[in-house]
This record gives C-alpha cells, structure tokens and sequence, in this order.
C-alpha cells in the first residue's frame, strides 16, 4: 500500500513537472514568434521606398477596359486609382451615363475623386482613393483587405490576389 501511495506520489509530480515545462515551452514559442512578427512589420516601416504598381485587366466586360493604380510609400498605400475606358463601334449613350452616374455619387465621398470625359462612342472615368481620408465605413475597397498592423499594405498578398482575378501588374519603383 505504501508503494501504491508512492508510485502515485511519483506520477503526480513528474505529471506536474511535465505540465510546467509544455507551459514554459509555449510561453517561449508565443514570446519568440510575436517579436519576429514586430521585425518584420519593423522592417517595413524601416523600406523608406515610393512605388506605383499599375494593373490591367486582360478581361473586358462590356467593352470596357480596367485598371488599378496604387501608390505605396514607405510600405503604407497612399492612393489607389481605377481608370476605366470604353469605346462602341456604335452610338451607345447607356454606358457614359450609367459612369456619369457613378462619377457624381463617388464624388460625395470623403476622400474621393471622380473625372468622366464621355460621348455616346467612347469614354473615360477616372476614380482616386485618398487612403488616409476615405471613410471606410462608406467605401470598401479591396485593398482594405490586405492591411496589416501600422496600415503597413501587404502588397504581395494584393498582387496574387490580382493575378488570380486576371490582371496583369508591373511595378514602377
């Protein structure tokens, strides 16, 4: 019985031994795993670089043709710009207006700002986003999605994300 009492007496400290060592190790692991995370978005921060990366669709719908600009400086997106342009073979006034339409209510945004140059053959609208003053309450852009801590713009993730969605990207630094 003695030896009973003992074997448990055994099995329960090495059981608590083992229980303090996971949670030593863990802490380390948690400790060691969000200081890297701070050197790398410390790293970003640290880029002091201004680029402008330009995607176009290789997809038309409707007979008008896409692109994305942004402009990132210091890692941070500062602007993203969407051009749009059409042209008809013949007259077709639904498409300016239904842009002119757009261009006037994007105009009513905070932070935005929207040019239209259209006839009923063939036009134009070009969209900025004003990162920094856009309410994102009222606008939603993609690129939202792809901020990380410190509005550091995960730029990569955004590029593979536009790929898979049939643009082609170069980058001008």
């Amino acid at each position: 019985m003695k030896k009973n009492i003992e074997k448990k007496l055994k099995l329960l400290t090495i059981s608590f031994l083992l229980i303090i060592l996971v949670l030593i190790s863990t802490s380390i692991i948690l400790y060691t795993s969000e200081n890297n995370k701070e050197e790398v978005i410390q790293e970003r921060e640290d880029i002091n670089t201004s680029k402008t990366i330009t995607c176009i669709s290789n997809e038309q719908k409707d007979d008008v043709y896409d692109m994305e600009i942004v402009r990132i400086e210091n890692g941070i997106l500062l602007t993203r710009t969407n051009i749009k342009n059409w042209s008809h073979s013949i007259p077709n006034q639904v498409t300016c207006n239904y842009y002119t339409e757009q261009s006037t209510k994007l105009n009513n945004l905070s932070g935005v700002e929207s040019k239209i140059t259209c006839n009923d053959l063939e036009g134009t609208i070009e969209t900025t986003y004003t990162i920094g003053e856009i309410n994102k309450d009222e606008v939603r852009l993609k690129q939202f999605d792809f901020m990380e801590k410190n509005n550091i713009f995960y730029e990569t993730g955004w590029l593979d994300y536009m790929k898979r969605s049939n643009y082609k990207c170069t980058s001008n630094e």
